[in-house]
């Protein structure tokens, strides 16, 4: 059959093109490039412009469901029903859907402004959805060969998303595993304004480390978290003090993605950590704990440096202690001999004053100063530093023949203590306190 109008014909046809004996039918029509095959769908009867197309097709060899414009690909499938194109393959080994291209086997874009309720629905250029698999199950797999060329990049599945805080090249409901090498992106060549991490220890003793479990049942288990006990950082409470890692991340709870009660859920806002970044800010805080403990073994060296040479100084005066006991010793042998002679020459005369040498000597806790008072003598002990400067002063008893010094009441170093009776030195000696 042919209809033929002007410059333009279609023949619906019969035709043994192989030649074969098997008929093949067809449908032709042209010349004109511009011009376009429709199938319509008549609304009414008298109102011939009443018609819906259902199918057209261009002379390029596009055809379009839906829509009288099939553009950038050759089948265009235009719906407002709950699927665009839907491709069902029951047998064990075979695909749904199967797309082969130069750049894009399968090509996915969802740019509808659906709304129920004021609440905008969440989009999915691609959604894959498996189940019943008899050893694993795949929703989305991809896989990426560069053996011919190992400097050439190759990715099973690549995301993209824009750069604002909360936008996410991949998001995932659930635990992730990576067998091979987790790593980001952090060439020189893509940063700026580069500076040195100013975080301190001093923040960093402000987080608490917590561990927890997450809410498995329930409201939240659309979201499926992580079973078990978890080690981490509240968000809220990282956020008071390192704002720039906590984000924010939606979840559509209560979804239903059957096709007869299709639900898409509510949406739920909730904070994410960048548990990534806090490393460079540990380092940091172990950095500046390490610097403080490299000052802290410089001062201790410092010290017992110090200790060292307070040590030597003791041993010196030490020294010159012992030889001013050899003097004092042998002085007194001379005053203990002229004493005796004295006394034998004149008997009744009345008894001196005396003061003995401190015990121990030297000391660290305590010691005593022994003396002797004439009778219806008064007199006092005093102690001197060697500079002479006077820094204690005690009113000695006659009934009594010794004062108590404590090593806590003075530095460590040499001293003088005298004797001093009614208003008059009578002797001074040197004590050494150690510490």
């Amino acid at each position: 059959m042919r209809i033929q109008d002007s410059e333009q014909s279609a023949t619906l046809s019969l035709n043994d093109n192989n030649s074969s004996g098997v008929l093949d039918f067809e449908l032709q029509w042209g010349p004109d490039t511009q011009s376009k095959f429709r199938l319509n769908f008549i609304n009414s009867i008298t109102n011939p412009s009443a018609i819906t197309t259902a199918m057209t097709a261009l002379p390029n060899g596009r055809v379009g469901f839906g829509t009288d414009n099939p553009i950038n690909a050759r089948v265009v499938v235009q719906d407002n029903s709950t699927n665009g194109l839907r491709a069902t393959s029951t047998g064990l080994l075979t695909s749904g859907v199967a797309g082969e291209g130069g750049l894009y086997g399968v090509l996915g874009r969802a740019s509808g402004a659906n709304t129920s309720g004021g609440i905008g629905f969440i989009q999915y250029g691609v959604f894959g959805l498996a189940g019943n698999g008899v050893s694993a199950n795949y929703g989305v797999f991809g896989e990426a060969d560069n053996r011919d060329n190992p400097n050439r990049s190759a990715y099973g599945v690549s995301g993209r998303a824009d750069v604002s805080p909360n936008s996410f090249a991949g998001f995932f409901f659930g635990n992730v595993n990576v067998t091979g090498t987790l790593t980001q992106g952090s060439d020189r060549r893509l940063k700026e304004d580069i500076q040195d991490e100013s975080a301190t220890l001093e923040q960093i003793m402000q987080l608490r480390p917590t561990t927890y479990q997450f809410k498995t049942k329930g409201e939240y288990a659309d979201i499926n978290l992580a079973t078990g006990q978890q080690h981490g950082f509240i968000a809220q409470e990282l956020e008071e003090v390192f704002p720039e890692l906590v984000g924010r991340a939606t979840a559509m709870l209560g979804q239903n993605l059957d096709e007869e009660n299709f639900d898409p859920g509510r949406p739920f806002e909730f904070r994410t950590v960048n548990y990534m970044a806090l490393i460079p800010i540990l380092t940091k805080g172990m950095q500046e704990q390490q610097g403080i403990i490299v000052t802290q073994q410089a001062e201790i060296e410092e010290q017992g440096a110090s200790m060292a040479e307070k040590d030597l100084r003791i041993q010196r005066l030490e020294e010159e202690m012992d030889e001013v006991k050899a003097q004092l010793a042998a002085l007194q042998g001379d005053k203990a001999a002229s004493k005796v002679n004295s006394a034998s020459a004149n008997p009744n005369e009345t008894p001196s004053s005396v003061l003995y040498q401190n015990v121990p000597n030297p000391f660290s806790e305590s010691t005593q100063i022994r003396y002797a008072l004439a009778p219806g003598a008064t007199g006092q002990m005093l102690i001197f530093d060697m500079n002479g400067r006077q820094l204690r002063a005690y009113d000695l008893d006659a009934d009594a023949d010794a004062v108590t010094i404590r090593g806590n009441e003075l530095d460590a170093g040499m001293y003088l203590y005298s004797l001093i009776v009614n208003g008059e030195e009578v002797d001074t000696r040197r004590m050494i306190l150690t510490k």
